[in-house]
């Protein structure tokens, strides 16, 4: 079933599978109560995530990879039981499969933004 739910998949970290859903609705939310913006908003955030393709701001990606497990585990009806600081922690305490787990957010994200556009020059005929 989970497969078919748009930007939704799992993660592990810290020895635990967590779900989380990204470009949707609770997780657009969820990132702008975090960054205190207006979802108009949401798009020029996060922009700033990175600079010439490399994540450069971490508070940006923390917001988003939190957003995304928050949304996630709110689909899945579990308990939040990670916060903002949790995040980061799994950051600094990461081993090299772990850092790529965590970055599966934002790779999703970013597979969904390109065939979006992909998709948008197809229509135009370009």
């Amino acid at each position: 079933m989970s497969e078919k739910i748009r930007g939704f998949d799992y993660l592990t970290i810290a020895g635990k599978k967590r779900p989380f859903q990204v470009h949707g609705t609770r997780q657009t939310k969820a990132f702008c109560e975090i960054r205190e913006c207006d979802h108009d908003e949401y798009w020029t955030e996060v922009a700033k995530m990175t600079t010439n393709g490399v994540l450069s701001n971490l508070d940006i990606t923390q917001a988003f990879i939190y957003s995304a497990l928050f949304a996630g585990a709110k689909r899945e009806k579990l308990p939040i039981d990670f916060d903002l600081d949790d995040v980061i922690n799994w950051f600094e305490d990461a081993d090299d499969s772990e850092g790529v787990e965590l970055l599966k957010p934002l790779q999703l994200f970013a597979e969904m933004v390109n065939k979006t556009a992909e998709g948008l020059k197809k229509v135009k005929g370009q």
